[in-house]
């Protein structure tokens, strides 16, 4: 299904790198994009997979939750760290775990890396 899915990619360090798009419509037959990531977690560590650090990378402009509920963390008074982990996949990462956040910012795009303390 267009517009319904997840990409998940893990180095050899472990770092998982995953995009996940969720259409509303289709969540009840295909699952959410939580259903979508803790299934994903559960698999990998069923298969044995350790994941060390979630990266994610949010661009402007592509209407990107996270992006837009980063921005709005920061014009908040949000620090960086705090505004990416209010973010939904913030918030998957610490149901997972990984809650120590990292952020770098360059052209606009934003990436983070949550890893467990």
């Amino acid at each position: 299904q267009a517009g319904h899915g997840i990409q998940a990619r893990i180095t050899r360090s472990g770092e998982l790198s995953l995009s996940i798009s969720a259409n509303g419509s289709r969540a009840a037959d295909l699952g959410s994009g939580a259903d979508m990531f803790n299934s994903l977690m559960k698999r990998l560590n069923a298969d044995g997979v350790q994941v060390n650090t979630l990266r994610s990378e949010w661009v402007p402009g592509v209407g990107s939750t996270n992006h837009i509920q980063y921005i709005n963390g920061i014009n908040s008074g949000l620090t960086p760290t705090q505004a990416a982990a209010n973010t939904w996949t913030g918030q998957r990462a610490a149901e997972h775990g990984f809650t120590n956040v990292t952020a770098n910012s360059v052209d606009g795009v934003i990436s983070f890396s949550f890893g467990k303390p």
